[in-house]
C-alpha cells in the first residue's frame, strides 16, 4: 500500500471509495492508502518508480476512469486535467471533482485531442492509462501538450495490444519505438501487482 496524508473522500459521494483511512489519535491527521493492485501509479511506486508526479505539477491524465488514482494526485497538484471517455465513469469522476476542485474532468475521446485541446494547458506530467490497442499512439499524440523537460508515463497494457504475443515481446517493441523519438528515463514491470503491465517513463526533449 502507498500511504499519504490527505483528504478522505466521503463514502456517500463516492460509492467505490478508493481509499481506506485512519485517524491519528492525537493529531487527527487523515491518511490515504492507495492499492497497487488498483492503481498503475501505485504499482509503479512499489516496483521502484523514481519519477512520479511532483507536488505542484500540472498533470494531464488520460484514462481517468472513476478517479481512483486521480483523487490521490489531485491533492498535491494545482490542476489535474482528467480525460475519460465513458459517461458512466465520468459520473463518478464528477462526484470526486466536487470534493477536489483541482480536478478538471473532460468527457472526451483521447484518440482525438484536437477536439478538446482548447481546454488544455501545458502540463508538467502526462500519465496515460488507457486499455486500447492504439494506446501508444494516444500517448504520442499528447506529448505536444507536455512542456519541454516534462515527464510522461505510459502504463502499457500488453494484452490490449495483442492477447497472443508474449508481453515481453510487445514491451520491447514499444520501448524500441519510443526510444527513436524520445528519452527513456526508466521502465518497470508492474507484476505482481498488475499482470502483463509495464510502466515506461520518458522525458520530453524536443531536441531528440
Amino acid at each position: 500500500m502507498i500511504v499519504k496524508k490527505g483528504k478522505v473522500l466521503v463514502e456517500q459521494r463516492y460509492p467505490v471509495n478508493p481509499f481506506s483511512s485512519r485517524q491519528e489519535r492525537h493529531k487527527g491527521t487523515s491518511y490515504l492508502v492507495m492499492d497497487p493492485k488498483r492503481s498503475k501509479l501505485a504499482a509503479g511506486l512499489k516496483t521502484g518508480l523514481q519519477h512520479p508526479p511532483q507536488e505542484h505539477d500540472i498533470v494531464l491524465y488520460l484514462g481517468a476512469s472513476a478517479g481512483y488514482t486521480v483523487s490521490f494526485l489531485a491533492q498535491q497538484t494545482p490542476l489535474l486535467l482528467a480525460v475519460e471517455f465513458s459517461p458512466v465513469m465520468m459520473q463518478e469522476l464528477l462526484f470526486i471533482a466536487q470534493e477536489l476542485p483541482t480536478i478538471a474532468p473532460l468527457l472526451a475521446d483521447a484518440r482525438q485531442p484536437e477536439q478538446y485541446e482548447h481546454r488544455l494547458c501545458e502540463a508538467d506530467y502526462l500519465f496515460c492509462d488507457i486499455s486500447q490497442r492504439d494506446q501508444v499512439d494516444i500517448f504520442n499524440k499528447h506529448l505536444k501538450y507536455l512542456r519541454r523537460g516534462g515527464i510522461g508515463a505510459l502504463a502499457l497494457k500488453t494484452r490490449s495490444i495483442n492477447a497472443v504475443t508474449p508481453p515481453d515481446i510487445i514491451f520491447k517493441k514499444v520501448l524500441n519505438t519510443l526510444q527513436q523519438r524520445m528519452e527513456i528515463v526508466e521502465h518497470h514491470r508492474l507484476e505482481p501487482y498488475q499482470k502483463d503491465h509495464y510502466l515506461i517513463i520518458i522525458r520530453n526533449d524536443t531536441t531528440l
